[in-house]
């Protein structure tokens, strides 16, 4: 019997399924191989094998190896090298955690992702760190939110109008389109169904954009919404996450 290779990598857990009494499915995001799902046998019960657990935020090491008659990802051990307690003590910060998490599990494709690693790990170092206003943590959320949008390759114009306009800040009627951007909204072709946006909203995401903060928690809390129309548009799905982001926040729907 061929024994198999073990691999050694680092990553962040995204995602765990209860598969038996003891077993677990685990979806991790590894730094040397993108987003993987792994079989964890006796995961929920073995502390020796699984050392601290699958917790969410932390660091994590692991060992697995894959078999090739069944094509499942075999974890063998994993521990803890640097936990993020200070999310998980913090409702504001958790939501946001389990949100920016969800968007990974849902927009990555099995083996992708490993050029996202070092970017996810500082995100998740500052918000283990950020203690301040509302408006610093969504800011940083939606910088996060930017760049994915970026590296799926749907990043849209923040300055120029799609469709005739030489600049966004003259629109009084904003709209949006996904896959195409923003266009005034006496612009919208027949039918066709758009994402009405306010300037101020558009304003935030610019200010995002430069690398700056949004300083009014409302305008904040309106563009993470947009956003978050965004990515239901993009997956065709809502995201489970959303109900506690939008409630630990006080977003209106």
């Amino acid at each position: 019997m061929t024994k198999r290779k073990k691999h050694e990598d680092i990553g962040f857990v995204l995602k765990t399924i209860p598969f038996s009494e003891s077993d677990l499915i685990v979806h991790l995001l590894l730094k040397n191989h993108g987003k993987q799902a792994f079989f964890a046998p006796s995961a929920r019960h073995s502390k020796r094998r699984f050392r601290g657990g699958f917790l969410f935020f932390s660091r994590i090491q692991v060992s697995f190896s894959h078999k090739n008659s069944d094509n499942l990802m075999y974890l063998h051990e994993t521990k803890v090298v640097e936990s993020k307690h200070s999310i998980s003590q913090d409702l504001r910060r958790m939501a946001i955690g389990f949100y920016a998490l969800e968007l990974l599990q849902l927009i990555l494709e099995k083996g992708q992702g490993s050029d996202l690693f070092e970017q996810v790990s500082r995100f998740l170092s500052w918000l283990n760190t950020e203690n301040r206003s509302v408006t610093f943590l969504i800011s940083g959320h939606l910088r996060f939110q930017l760049l994915l949008l970026y590296e799926i390759g749907f990043l849209f114009d923040l300055q120029k109008s799609t469709r005739g306009e030489t600049s966004l800040r003259s629109i009084k009627k904003l709209a949006f389109v996904f896959n195409e951007g923003f266009f005034s909204l006496e612009n919208r072709r027949p039918g066709e169904r758009v994402i009405r946006i306010e300037q101020s909203t558009l304003k935030a995401l610019q200010t995002i954009a430069d690398g700056h903060f949004i300083q009014e928690e409302e305008t904040a809390l309106k563009a993470q919404s947009f956003f978050h129309t965004i990515w239901t548009e993009m997956i065709n799905y809502e995201l489970k996450s959303w109900k506690f982001l939008r409630e630990t926040f006080h977003i209106n729907p």
